[in-house]
């Protein structure tokens, strides 16, 4: 688990000014993953684990479907549990009310990317675009 403490130190390094108010930290979980499903779940936990005990905010977790079937879907059950006690950053890019293509570990979603192709002034190009969970967006910041 030595990358995911480098990892880690790399994030908490580069995020040193976190403070009340702000969007929790972030892992997100896509590419550069292995294929043992059980070490990517340790990975992750490891990661969460270091930057809570740093920072006393509890990670969110971004992922999308396609990640956690190629990367974590057989995993340990008491690691996915794990995994799913941590808010979750749904990518599910769909029209509708709710993401349709949920991540395996995840039954609940805290914010959903349901586009990467928005368009937001003052940006040029695409932009990513999200829903935070009714009454969520409170519980996403940092105490």
């Amino acid at each position: 688990m030595q990358d995911a403490l480098a990892e880690a130190d790399n994030y908490l390094m580069a995020n040193r000014n976190i403070k009340k108010g702000d969007l929790l930290p972030v892992l997100d979980l896509e590419a550069g993953i292995k294929t043992d499903d059980n070490y990517n779940a340790e990975w992750a936990l490891t990661w969460c684990r270091v930057v809570e005990g740093e920072t006393g905010a509890r990670p969110i977790i971004y992922c999308a479907k396609w990640a956690t079937d190629l990367y974590l879907r057989d995993a340990r059950v008491e690691l996915r549990a794990a995994l799913a006690t941590y808010p979750c950053w749904w990518a599910s890019y769909n029209t509708g009310v709710e993401p349709k293509r949920p991540p395996r570990v995840w039954t609940e979603w805290n914010i959903w990317q349901w586009t990467g192709s928005g368009k937001t002034p003052g940006i040029k190009g695409k932009s990513d675009k999200n829903w935070c969970a009714g009454g969520q967006l409170e519980n996403l910041r940092v105490k």
